[in-house]
């Protein structure tokens, strides 16, 4: 599997070093999903190198990533928050807050690195933890090219696809329209219990 050795990963942390407006956009098309309560429980699934977990944490929420890598998270995030991110693969038990579910979970730019055999057992996985996912999905092959001989986009797949794995599983679907944020070669999902 890509992912074994995590020496993709090495490089991760600064391939993806977003601007601040790439950041706010991403706050942005996430916050009709988030609750609006003081302090919300809200999980990064696969957060990569950490920077949303970040943002959300200092802006009040109890924020937590959990990544297969743990070489993608930025240092200075993981020394910052180190008690709030966990290094699995995401068709594991995810862990709980406070042994209760998060209220929101977020996955962007995720499921498509996953196996298609594993799609359904992190699916589930994502599902036990969570009371609600905002999935951005890629629907393209990968546009950043190969690490090597391996493609990083492993599920690429239709929209209907994906809508299909959520209805098969009996959730609630939203296929969310984020307006000007909107990528043509993605797709948006808010899936619920």
């Amino acid at each position: 599997m890509k992912y074994d050795n995590h020496k993709i990963a090495d490089n991760y942390n600064e391939a993806r070093l977003l601007p601040a407006e790439t950041m706010q956009m991403w706050l942005d098309a996430i916050g009709d999903v988030v609750p609006k309560k003081d302090v919300s429980t809200i999980v990064d699934l696969g957060c990569g190198t950490g920077r949303l977990v970040d943002r959300l944490n200092q802006a009040g929420h109890y924020a937590y990533g959990v990544d297969i890598a743990p070489n993608s998270v930025d240092p200075d995030i993981l020394k910052s928050w180190n008690n709030r991110f966990s290094f699995q693969p995401l068709w594991e038990k995810i862990p709980l807050v406070s042994h209760q579910l998060w209220d929101v979970g977020v996955c962007t730019d995720v499921m498509e690195h996953i196996p298609e055999e594993l799609v359904k057992d992190t699916l589930q996985c994502i599902m036990r933890a969570c009371h609600q996912v905002f999935f951005l999905i890629a629907g393209t092959l990968d546009y950043a090219g190969r690490m090597g001989e391996v493609p990083l986009h492993l599920t690429v797949k239709s929209h209907a696809w994906w809508l299909e794995r959520f209805l098969k599983m009996g959730w609630g679907v939203d296929m969310l329209s984020p307006g000007k944020y909107h990528r043509a070669s993605s797709y948006y999902f808010r899936v619920w219990q």
